[in-house]
């Protein structure tokens, strides 16, 4: 099944230069020269099997790489299904998994090449719906409910970027989010809890504009 992707916004060195002070004039005007815009799309690997795998598309925004330390901000936000007993068993219900994470990166830069790693962590705030296929199979839907809760995150990540002009970038990248939220499925004849681990990696590949450079 694919899904789309709700946001994808890992914003590198520079996210925080908005809410610092009032910058100089030529200051204020370097900072919008070096803004990206961008879009991606990859795929979302579960590490559980009963939580099913997406396809996604979202956008990215950041500044022009520039080497050493800077804080990281990322946004990772999608849903999967739930499985009852992984491979082609029913499907119970949806997770929506929206993390807001901030931390550090660090970016090597060689030659048209930038190279970041980096590590954020914060809370995802979780939801989920019941299948709507598995409410009209004839089920009481009052007999039918699932619960989820919000959960720490943390993801790893490392994106490179390829600069084929001055204005335009080539981006691919690997990343791993770590996060468990309880899970509760209730279903008229029992109760399945603690299951499921939403934990998934991604990859993605896209492209990077920087208008104003």
């Amino acid at each position: 099944m694919s899904r789309r992707l709700l946001l994808a916004l890992p914003l590198l060195s520079g996210f925080l230069l908005p809410l610092a002070p009032p910058l100089a004039a030529d200051a204020n005007a370097q900072f919008w020269r070096n803004i990206g815009i961008g879009a991606r799309v990859g795929a979302i690997v579960p590490t559980d099997d009963d939580v099913r795998g997406a396809t996604f598309w979202g956008g990215s925004g950041g500044m022009v790489p520039d080497e050493g330390w800077g804080p990281a901000f990322s946004l990772g936000w999608f849903d999967a299904d739930l499985r009852e007993n992984g491979g082609d068993s029913r499907t119970l219900g949806t997770i929506d998994v929206r993390p807001v994470m901030g931390g550090i990166a660090y970016t090597w830069l060689t030659g048209r090449l930038a190279i970041t790693a980096s590590v954020t962590a914060g809370v995802s705030f979780n939801g989920g719906s019941i299948d709507n296929a598995l409410q009209g199979s004839g089920i009481d839907a009052a007999l039918v409910d699932i619960e989820i809760g919000n959960s720490f995150a943390v993801r790893p990540e490392l994106e490179a970027e390829w600069f084929l002009t001055r204005k335009f970038a080539l981006t691919g990248g690997l990343g791993y989010l770590h996060t468990r939220p309880d899970i509760t499925v209730r279903l008229p004849d029992r109760e399945l809890s603690g299951r499921w681990d939403a934990s998934t990696f991604s990859l993605f590949a896209g492209v990077t504009v920087y208008p104003f450079r």
